[in-house]
């Protein structure tokens, strides 16, 4: 029989290492986050106000795509405006002065909206360039839209037949459609098929070991911290990461083949090491692992149980003071 003071110390240790732990885990949490903010800094952009400190291309480049933006969604309105802009085009003129670069297409894309907003503030419709006419989109009568979102799992078991590079060109193509925040576009998709790349990279990936050897492609997908700008964009590069990497998901799915996703929970020194292995730019965060295939005949997947419509949807209503 234990005493009651053996008791005592047993518990009294028991608690105060589960208090050791805890701060431990506490003190990562923190040192993981100043290492993020640590890697914003590095690469994040001026924001606007400070647009005229802009010296690298990438600078130049991101505040080019939230100016030719602004110009594009001012000029989808139902009803514009004008005059629109002025200090807008003031800033658009000294980008294309001061842009170090002579690549054409970013000199065209910033010319045209110039072009676009001086034409409607004299007096012009608004541009087919920058605003062109939305043609609507009708579900085809035979689409079941149920069954296509329904029908996507999570899978883990890949038939050997190989994934043709030409379809996962296909779905990052219709995955370029994806929104972003004022169009940055910040992605990129490292797409692997080679064993020996697959056998470095997989095991930094935690959570695929009892299905590795199904996997005959993954993709990576990373967010570039250089299109973003200021604090309040601090996690955007999550956001817009996350929403493309969704888009590729169910493009694969459309095109008929089986994906998993394949979470980053990590830590920076985790990145890091995937990073060099891929010879990956610094600025860029690793939103996920994906692997894909085709899917194998007469397999399970993992039922996932999901919760119901009226469990997630929220109608708020005006508080009263």
């Amino acid at each position: 029989m234990l005493t009651a003071a053996t008791k005592f110390l047993k518990t009294a240790r028991r608690n105060f290492r589960l208090r050791k732990q805890i701060r431990l885990e506490g003190n990562q949490i923190k040192r993981e986050f100043e290492l993020d903010k640590d890697r914003y800094l590095r690469h994040s952009t001026p924001k606007d106000s400070l647009y005229q400190a802009a010296k690298l291309e990438h600078e130049f480049r991101t505040q080019i795509d939230r100016d030719v933006h602004r110009v594009e969604k001012g000029l989808a309105l139902r009803n514009p405006k004008r005059p629109f802009g002025k200090d807008l085009l003031i800033r658009l003129q000294f980008l294309l002065a001061k842009l170090p670069s002579k690549n054409s297409n970013l000199r065209t894309s910033l010319q045209g909206a110039i072009d676009d907003l001086t034409e409607w503030n004299s007096g012009s419709g608004p541009s087919e360039n920058s605003a062109p006419q939305y043609a609507e989109y009708k579900i085809p009568e035979n689409f079941d839209l149920q069954k296509f979102f329904w029908s996507r799992k999570s899978l883990r078991v890949f038939s050997d037949r190989p994934v043709d590079r030409e379809l996962i060109s296909q779905a990052v193509d219709l995955a370029r459609n994806t929104p972003s925040v004022c169009n940055r576009q910040s992605w990129q998709v490292y797409a692997i098929d080679q064993s020996e790349l697959l056998e470095a990279v997989l095991p930094l990936q935690n959570g695929n070991e009892s299905f590795r050897s199904e996997i005959k492609m993954a993709l990576v997908i990373t967010s570039d911290l250089n299109k973003f700008s200021g604090a309040g964009e601090r996690n955007q590069v999550w956001i817009d990461g996350g929403l493309f990497s969704m888009s590729l998901a169910w493009a694969l799915h459309g095109l008929g083949l089986g994906t998993c996703m394949l979470n980053w929970s990590v830590l920076n020194s985790q990145s890091e090491r995937l990073r060099q292995k891929l010879h990956m730019p610094d600025n860029e965060e690793v939103m996920m692992l994906m692997a894909v295939g085709h899917p194998e005949t007469n397999i399970r997947f993992a039922k996932s149980e999901k919760k119901l419509g009226e469990e997630i949807l929220i109608w708020p209503t005006p508080q009263m003071d």
